[in-house]
């Protein structure tokens, strides 16, 4: 067989071997993906569908049971309470079902709508996302979608549904990165539970120590460290980041429901830049 030819098949193999390994890691990849939101749980990462608890020495997520919605929901039965956290809800009034006479009757259910500066939002989501080559277009569309759905959801709550009505709290981002302590009470008495000691004593070691996330996620994501001062960061961090002209082109299309949320239109690149001013009422 000719030499080059040889050279050829070695490298097809070799790239097919790469392939089928690079295949196999991004499957894993996804796998990891998946343990991280089920580790975020006890209640997923627990007997009885585990054999043991997670923070005994010998724990591993590979023993424990699939995940599967039929399982899922019976767990969740065992609890007198679930939460359930869901990024970018587009309608709130398609929960709507879980009230309804057609849907499942025995849900008792409250809806905290989380809202943040659109400005910030946007600087995380699409000007500091490293897979996001953002131009003026690609904000201007991102900035215009988030608004939408922020001020038709919004606008439905206001609006008072029957259904909704006692069950629908908002709340801003900024006044439970810089008041945890009052936004946590505000919170549970909202949804009738009683705030446990042990939440306090953890909000304040939080605040005062950090957080580190478990050594067993660790493993398997980068340690991620919260803490009072960062908390308060957050919410300013936008301020120094974003470029003064794009700013003044998400407060144009974002207006309406800045202004009904309480957020302040600054004036100029000088009040931008002063994170002492604040940018909420």
């Amino acid at each position: 067989m000719d030499g080059e030819l040889k050279a050829f098949i070695s490298d097809g193999c070799r790239d097919k071997e790469f392939v089928r390994k690079t295949n196999k890691t991004g499957n894993n990849l996804k796998r990891y993906s998946a343990l991280r939101h089920r580790l975020s749980s006890r209640a997923l990462s627990s007997p009885p569908l585990c054999p043991e608890n997670y923070n005994t020495p010998h724990y591993s997520i590979r023993k424990c049971a699939p995940l599967r919605p039929q399982s899922a929901s019976a767990i969740c039965r065992l609890h007198k309470h679930t939460v359930v956290k869901t990024n970018r809800v587009k309608s709130i009034h398609k929960l709507s079902y879980l009230m309804d006479n057609e849907g499942p009757a025995d849900y008792s259910l409250k809806v905290v709508n989380l809202v943040r500066d659109p400005r910030a939002v946007l600087n995380a989501r699409v000007l500091h996302n490293s897979h996001e080559n953002w131009t003026i277009k690609s904000v201007r569309e991102h900035a215009q979608s988030l608004c939408r759905d922020m001020l038709r959801n919004i606008k439905y709550a206001v609006s008072a549904p029957a259904w909704l009505q006692g069950r629908y709290t908002l709340l801003r981002y900024e006044d439970l990165a810089t008041n945890p302590h009052q936004i946590a009470e505000q919170l549970y008495q909202f949804v009738g539970v009683s705030i446990a000691q042990n939440v306090r004593l953890w909000i304040d070691r939080t605040l005062h120590q950090g957080f580190a996330s478990p050594s067993l996620v660790n493993s398997i994501y980068r340690q991620v460290s919260y803490s009072a001062q960062n908390l308060t960061d957050s919410v300013q961090r936008w301020r120094t980041q974003v470029p003064y002209s794009i700013v003044r082109l998400i407060e144009t299309e974002c207006y309406e429901v800045m202004n009904l949320l309480g957020y302040k239109i600054v004036e100029d690149e000088d009040e931008l830049r002063m994170v002492s001013f604040p940018l909420t009422d």
